[in-house]
């Protein structure tokens, strides 16, 4: 007969089993990791020690890739020259470049497996941080505590736990099946990460060299490996003190809320407003040697007395430096397709390079805190300065025009100190506006204050409207009294005039008639 699981009784069980449950009392706890309520869910706790020893790893790993690189370029190199010394012997060519080319294919095939075995290792670190994370930690434990409250059945019988009780951890449990069930694995981390498409990029920039058959063109397919110093630089990266002490860092800022990406151009960044000048000047030589070497292996086809080492790395900085993609001179001017090509991609590199140098200066000229401060200061010097020029002339028009008004002067006198008044105060609103304006951009403004200045600006508003309608109102009946008075004259004067015309008379006042209407 099955057991009674509704209930809470405990069953005899035999002895075996009571000893495992009690052993089980002692097993350390895991503490249950309360996820905070932060912007990030899988905050690291990964410690540094483990990133030391991952970085000392990636580190000599790229050590072995650029020495692979350089030896690959020193070979290709090698190859070419032969290939052009060696143009008329064409046995003693073929088999020193096929020789040359066989090393230079084995030594691509390992290091795309050296790649292959660097991202093999950047998943094991990703798999750890997802360990370390808060996230990883509550699922196994949420896992954990559903498999404690479900009934534990043994060989003697069934032990019904209640939920609400905190129940021990059991030796022996099953990690495999927790950790399916979290969907943690190897694979399933490096698809989840941005690992994929950094690994495509390099195996598909590593991928190009000679291949080991005779040929012009399968020697300058090699010069395609000249891609691979990207390495280099990631060796740099990773020599770098900033990059070493990069944990330290982000966990001295607050960088919770997003991961930072620690690149190889977010080290040029740091590297280049630092030491800007020497930067420049590095890409400057790098990209003179790279591109001049690209012009003399191109055109000393067609110009051989033109084009030596020498003056292809000259032509490749004055392009470079002015912009122009051919020689300022006229002389030295690439033939080929290659080194048409060649001399764009010079323009366009010196276009880069002016970019960020401009961007430089650009950044230099900005205020600094204390600059923005005194700015500031002369801002509202001068805001002040008008806010007074413009109250008093504001006063000014205003008291001429009550002057105006008490000596009753012509109209059309009043209605220019009336449309005076009234550019004044259009004035000393734009300043207003504008100073609030200024005010609400630095972050200098109140809340009550610039509520208290729209509802100024408001009643000046309506008030300089009502005075407006009053005053227009004012003028027509001025302009409608003294029309009616001219008319009432000319009506009074025509039947007066001599030797008058009955027909002419009519039309006057016919016209009169008009004008009146």
């Amino acid at each position: 007969r099955a057991p009674d699981t509704t209930s809470h009784r405990r069953i005899r069980m035999p002895l075996r089993n009571q000893i495992a449950v009690a052993h089980s009392t002692l097993v350390r706890k895991v503490p249950a990791v309360k996820s905070q309520s932060t912007s990030n869910p899988f905050t690291i706790s990964l410690p540094i020690e483990r990133y030391k020893y991952y970085d000392e790893v990636f580190k000599i790993r790229n050590v072995s890739m650029s020495v692979n690189t350089i030896l690959c370029l020193i070979l290709i190199f090698v190859c070419l020259e032969v290939e052009y010394l060696f143009k008329e012997d064409e046995s003693k060519s073929e088999r020193i470049s096929v020789t040359i080319k066989t090393f230079i294919s084995v030594l691509t095939l390992v290091q795309l497996v050296q790649i292959v075995e660097y991202y093999v290792r950047q998943t094991h670190l990703v798999r750890e941080e997802e360990e370390y994370s808060i996230s990883y930690r509550q699922k196994i434990l949420d896992i954990r505590r559903q498999q404690m409250k479900e009934s534990i059945i043994t060989k003697g019988g069934m032990i019904s736990i209640d939920p609400n009780e905190s129940t021990p951890l059991i030796p022996g449990a099953s990690v495999r099946m927790r950790k399916e069930n979290v969907g943690l694995s190897n694979w399933r981390i490096f698809w989840a990460s941005s690992l994929p498409k950094r690994f495509a990029a390099e195996f598909l920039i590593t991928l190009p060299h000679s291949i080991p058959v005779y040929g012009a063109w399968t020697t300058e397919i090699g010069l395609f490996m000249l891609f691979r110093l990207y390495i280099v630089l990631k060796l740099i990266r990773h020599s770098s003190s900033i990059y070493q002490r990069r944990k330290a860092l982000e966990r001295m800022s607050d960088v919770s809320a997003s991961k930072p990406s620690w690149s190889t151009f977010f080290m040029f960044k740091i590297w280049f407003y630092q030491h800007p000048f020497v930067v420049l000047l590095v890409l400057l030589a790098a990209c003179s040697l790279v591109l001049g070497y690209l012009f003399y292996v191109f055109e000393r086809k067609d110009q051989p007395d033109l084009f030596d080492f020498t003056v292809s790395v000259l032509l490749a900085m004055q392009i470079m430096v002015t912009g122009w993609a051919t020689d300022t001179w006229d002389v030295y001017n690439p033939a080929s397709v290659q080194g048409k090509f060649n001399a764009v991609l010079c323009s366009l590199m010196g276009l880069f390079l002016l970019a960020i140098l401009l961007e430089w200066i650009h950044n230099r000229m900005q205020l600094s805190n204390w600059e923005r401060s005194i700015m500031k200061a002369i801002h509202q010097n001068e805001d002040r300065k008008q806010e007074q020029d413009a109250a008093a002339k504001l006063i000014q028009c205003a008291w001429k025009y009550s002057r105006s008004r008490e000596k009753q002067d012509s109209g059309r006198q009043e209605n220019d100190m009336m449309f005076k008044l009234i550019k004044r105060l259009k004035r000393w609103k734009s300043i207003k506006k504008e100073k609030l304006r200024r005010e609400m951009v630095d972050g200098t403004s109140e809340d009550k204050k610039s509520d208290e200045m729209k509802e100024y600006i408001e009643e000046s508003i309506s008030e300089m409207r009502a005075s407006l309608l009053k005053d227009f109102a004012l003028m027509l009946q001025q302009q409608r009294n003294s029309t009616l008075m001219e008319i009432s004259n000319m009506i009074k004067t025509i039947p007066t005039c001599p030797n008058s015309n009955p027909t002419t008379t009519a039309f006057v006042h016919q016209n009169v008639e008009n004008e009146k209407v």
